[in-house]
Formats: C-alpha cells, structure tokens, sequence
C-alpha cells in the first residue's frame, strides 16, 4: 500500500509518550479510541485494543479498502499464549475464557498488520498466527530525559535493588517472584532494600522490613542514584522503558526470560536474563553483590553503552521505516 496522499489515525486507549510521538512521526491524527470513530480515513492504527475496531470493520462500517494496524506493547499477547488473564476485580490470575480467547484471534487475524514493540511480542505473535504481517519497533527515552540519566552515577557497592512499576497487574509484572527473592536474600544480607516505584495501592500494606513502596515519584534520579541493580520479573512486559532508564544511569539490570528488553541485556551478560525462579535469581543477586566493585563498574559501563542505543531520534527513525516497510506489504 503506497503511502502518499494516504489519511492516517492513531486511536490511542492508554496514550503512552512513547506510542504518541511514533503517531507524530507519521503525521497521522490522533484520537482517543473512546471516542466516536471517524470512517473516512485510509490507515487506523490502534494502541493494544484493537477489537473494537475490527468488529467495526468486519461489520463493514469503515472505509471500504482500509486497513487497521495494531501496536502491541502490552500483555494480552503473552496473556492469550498462556491462556490466562489478570482479574483486576479479584486481584488474582484466572483461566482465560475459551469463547473470548477465541474471539480475540479470530478478530486478531482481520488486522492487516501488526507493529510489534520488541522481540518478544513478535515471538509470541507468531505462535498465534505467522501470517500477519509484522514489524518491530522499540521504545525510547527522551532526549531530555537522557541527558539527566547519563549524568548520574550509581551506587554499585551497597544493597539497594529497585524496580520501576504500576499495578494492579502484580502478575505481569512479576512482583510475587521478586518479593519471594526478597524473602530469600534477606536471610543472607541483612541491610538488602528493595524500593518499588509505581501505583501499587492494592497491596502497598505488605509488611516486609527493606521492601519499601514508594508509590507514583515525579523525579526518581535520587532512587537510581542510591541503586546498584535493577530487577525486573516480568511476565510478558513487552518493552520496558524503566529498564532502559536504568541502564542509561549506569545501573545493571537483571530480568526475567519473559520481560522483552531481555534482548538488551542479552548483549551484555547473557546470565542476567533469569528464568522466573526465586531461587535463581536470588542466586545471580548474590553473585551480582558480591562482585568486586571494578568489575561492577565494567557492567555499569557496558549497560550505558546498549541503553543509549535507545534514544528518541535513532528509534523514531527506525519506526519510520519499519512502518513504510509494513505497509509495502499489506
């Protein structure tokens, strides 16, 4: 499909900076999906929720010959392989329901394509439906928001872990295995903290000595400067910018195999990419603390270097080109 002279909206649910500037990047429109749907435009392209629309479509109530792209940087894709979902009302994991799992591919399969921020939405597409076509994008941090983070030099030699997240989803985020690590280590090191920033109201009343919830921070450059690692669990966490805001500020991260910037990391410690295992990865915890501070630095150093990578003018470009490449194929 030949780009020029074409009408683009983006339908945002959540409005993430990062999906906002890629829309900007286009020129496309942008609108909140809640709203009532035009049906005049060539291009829609959806942020995660794209079911409304394509039953829109399938009912023939769009412009005959347009095509609904979807963005993927959420879990459902790792939700719908696992046949599970997150029940937000009872705070607990449940079996996904056949007839709306069911659904939610056939409705999947009317796409016209797919972008897929990170490797592993792509992976997990896959097993689902490899026809669709699709591209990978990633994530970014600010021009602005860079140039603070690389000023900051960690802490490498204490105890203080942090994880950057919200809820309710303590699932997706894997917040059950990090606080059995917790639990773990702090046998062996008295003095270990763990601070969790985010949106954690449903269960911010734990009550472990060092577990600290900090809630929602306008200005977390004082946690990353009291850090020395970041961990971060989670299951079908597709992209996770913290994870890069870490690396930028010269923070090692260890992370799950099921949290996607798992392909960063790869490409500097391939053992800090832990299964989801609180025995494992208290095991790479205690190895990490127990490094002499030389060769901390030396991963502090190489994490900046794979973390600036992702900056906003480079990953911008690139989705440019990974969109125009999509829609030469659809």
């Amino acid at each position: 499909m030949r780009l020029k002279n074409k009408r683009i909206l983006f339908l945002y649910s959540g409005g993430h900076s990062v999906h906002l500037a890629f829309a900007k990047s286009i020129g496309a429109k942008i609108m909140s999906l809640s709203k009532k749907i035009p049906k005049d435009y060539d291009i829609y392209i959806t942020e995660a929720k794209y079911i409304p629309l394509t039953i829109q479509k399938y009912l023939g109530n769009l412009k005959k010959g347009s095509k609904i792209i979807n963005l993927f940087a959420d879990p459902r894709m790792y939700y719908l392989n696992k046949r599970i979902f997150f029940d937000q009302k009872r705070n607990k994991v449940k079996k996904y329901p056949t007839l709306k799992r069911i659904a939610s591919i056939f409705l999947l399969k009317k796409l016209n394509g797919v972008l897929c921020v990170g490797e592993l939405v792509r992976d997990l597409l896959k097993n689902i439906n490899k026809k669709i076509p699709s591209k990978v994008v990633y994530s970014f941090i600010s021009e602005n928001r860079l140039k603070q983070l690389i000023k900051i030099t960690p802490k490498l030699n204490n105890q203080k872990i942090i994880f950057i997240g919200s809820g309710p989803d303590w699932h997706y985020k894997g917040l059950d295995i990090l606080i059995k690590t917790f639990k773990i280590l702090k046998k062996e090191f008295p003095n270990i903290e763990i601070n969790i920033i985010g949106d954690w109201k449903n269960i911010s009343n734990l009550n472990l000595k060092g577990f600290s919830f900090e809630g929602i921070q306008k200005d977390i450059k004082k946690y990353l400067k009291n850090s020395s690692l970041m961990v971060h669990l989670g299951r079908g966490d597709t992209f996770p910018v913290s994870t890069i805001e870490a690396m930028n500020a010269g923070i090692p991260v260890i992370i799950s195999k099921d949290t996607g910037t798992r392909e960063i990391v790869n490409k500097v410690r391939k053992d800090f990419v832990v299964d989801l295992n609180p025995l494992e990865v208290s095991d790479k915890i205690r190895e990490y603390f127990n490094l002499p501070l030389k060769e901390k630095k030396i991963l502090s150093k190489k994490f900046r270097e794979e973390g600036k990578k992702f900056n906003e003018k480079d990953m911008l470009r690139l989705f440019k080109i990974k969109f125009k490449e999509l829609m030469g194929e659809i």
